[in-house]
């Protein structure tokens, strides 16, 4: 736990600390219902403060992510972006979506399996509640964690996994969880585009071949 840090080095220890090759994100599973509806996914990720849960949460020992492949892995574009905070646009997205008055989504969060991954949970929570999105949080015990994790039925709204990036590899890794042939962890999302440049990058000899298929 990152607030331990701080002890640590008041007792006279040296703490080195990198960036995991992961990403910690939700996921959104609702084949039927608000999450089903792109307006409410953007208006979510706009109320999340990112640098607010990195530097009070992880102590700043984190990094802002803005897509799932890490800065220096091949297949990191550099040209993505990020959609901003901002809570009021979130508000007139929902609004605009037919959500004025506010939504209730479910949020499951393991407990242990990351640092302060419980902690990142309830204040992704707060920070929904404070565009009117009612969030009821599952704190689960990693086998169950686990299971929702591999069955889309257990999860019945945003779930707050983290996905790799193979760290002697590439990006290969963390984007299959979007290729169609992937149920592993379903995302109910499929795309031809995605799907045939995916394997393109996986087949790929070059180096540079894979970074453009990637990107």
């Amino acid at each position: 736990p990152t607030e331990q840090i701080e002890f640590l080095e008041s007792a006279g220890f040296d703490v080195v600390s990198k960036v995991e090759a992961g990403i910690y994100q939700l996921t959104a599973w609702q084949p039927e219902g608000p999450l089903n509806d792109v307006k409410v996914r953007r208006a979510l990720s706009m109320a999340i403060d990112r640098t607010a849960l990195n530097d009070v949460i992880l102590s700043g020992r984190g990094q802002v992510a803005t897509q799932p492949v890490n800065p220096g892995y091949p297949g990191y574009c550099a040209e993505v972006g990020d959609y901003p905070y901002d809570p009021e646009a979130a508000r007139a997205l929902l609004a605009e979506a037919g959500y004025g008055d506010g939504l209730t989504v479910a949020l499951q969060s393991s407990q242990g399996y990351i640092a302060n991954d419980t902690v990142l949970a309830e204040a992704i929570a707060g920070m929904l509640s404070d565009i009117g999105v009612k969030v009821e949080l599952d704190i689960m015990e990693f086998g169950n964690f686990l299971a929702a994790f591999s069955d889309a039925k257990l999860r019945p709204g945003l779930f707050a996994p983290r996905f790799a990036n193979n760290p002697f590899l590439d990006s290969e890794l963390a984007l299959s969880f979007y290729a169609s042939s992937y149920t592993r962890h379903a995302s109910g999302w499929t795309s031809a585009d995605y799907d045939a440049a995916w394997q393109k990058a996986r087949t790929a000899v070059s180096a540079d071949e894979r970074d453009a298929a990637f990107c």
